[in-house]
């Protein structure tokens, strides 16, 4: 005689569903914060090895700091020209790491723009090297290939270039920080009327959320609002200064905020760390000239 069977009921099915879905309720979060901690660890690596490549550049160079690109339009420097390959920031720093993968931050997503083969250097650029001088809304070659932004405060070409001797406080000057996807160079000031002619890869300060108002952007802490008698507040930005592809990038994700609401920042002694932007300092604004004050206490792009 045969033994009856017996499947589960339908109640025992719908308990069954419903505690995988509970678990799967508690678990799947716990999943993407382990995702995006392995992120934010992985680029916190990636500034690492580039902080200590600035370190060993300024080294072999008697303490002079990498400048943002090898052309200014300065009295005594090469030009820049639309359409010529030229060496940015990244470049110089890059035989130190040997790999130009870690300038790119796994959050970024951003598609990196070719060098045509057919594009000629303006100066030293070899093949896989540089970016193409022109606007980038033409995509001419080189655009998003770097996540991070150079402290321009260390190397204004032309104006101003730093040495270690000049940094007061190694420990809170920031050298590289997260920033909108760009081509590992400048800040042109040069325009054909409104069209740029590289995206900012060097800045003075953070890109901090489009969204919020603007308000009184600098505070007085010195005689004079003109630096070095200049601080941050929080709604100090460099929004206003990207290109057109990189506030699009910005509305997106704001750089400052690309790691659970805060970013890495490399420092010129070779430490990185996480920070929220409300604890970042720097200058007001685009000063072209070096700009002093940091005291010490606060992460600053002034030295």
């Amino acid at each position: 005689m045969k033994k009856a069977t017996h499947g589960f009921t339908l109640i025992e099915l719908l308990v069954v569903i419903a505690i995988i879905a509970i678990l799967a309720a508690i678990l799947f979060p716990v999943f993407a914060q382990a995702r995006e901690k392995a992120r934010q660890i992985n680029c916190a690596s990636n500034l690492r090895q580039i902080g200590v490549a600035v370190a060993m550049y300024s080294s072999d160079h008697d303490g002079i700091t990498p400048i943002i690109r090898e052309c200014s339009p300065a009295p005594g420097w090469t030009p820049c020209q639309d359409g010529k390959v030229t060496l940015g920031w990244m470049d110089l720093v890059q035989p130190y790491t040997r790999n130009y993968g870690v300038f790119k931050c796994p959050k970024d997503t951003t598609e990196i723009v070719a060098v045509p083969t057919s594009a000629l250097p303006l100066l030293a650029a070899q093949p896989g090297q540089g970016y193409v001088f022109g606007n980038p809304a033409a995509k001419p070659g080189g655009q998003n290939r770097c996540s991070y932004g150079y402290n321009m405060n260390l190397a204004n070409n032309g104006t101003s270039i730093s040495s270690d001797a000049e940094v007061q406080y190694p420990a809170t000057t920031i050298a590289v920080f997260e920033f909108a996807a760009n081509s590992g160079g400048g800040l042109s000031a040069v325009n054909v009327g409104n069209a740029p002619f590289e995206q900012r890869g060097a800045a003075f300060n953070i890109v901090r959320d489009p969204s919020r108002p603007s308000g009184t952007e600098c505070s007085a802490v010195g005689p004079t609002n003109n630096p070095p008698g200049v601080a941050y507040s929080t709604n100090v930005s460099f929004f206003n200064d990207l290109t057109p592809d990189q506030q699009a990038q910005e509305r997106a994700m704001v750089s400052s905020q690309r790691h659970s609401g805060g970013a890495n920042y490399a420092f010129l002694d070779g430490h990185v760390k996480w920070i929220q932007p409300e604890q970042v300092y720097g200058p007001c604004g685009l000063t072209y000239a070096t700009v002093f004050g940091n005291d010490g206490q606060h992460p600053d792009f002034r030295l």
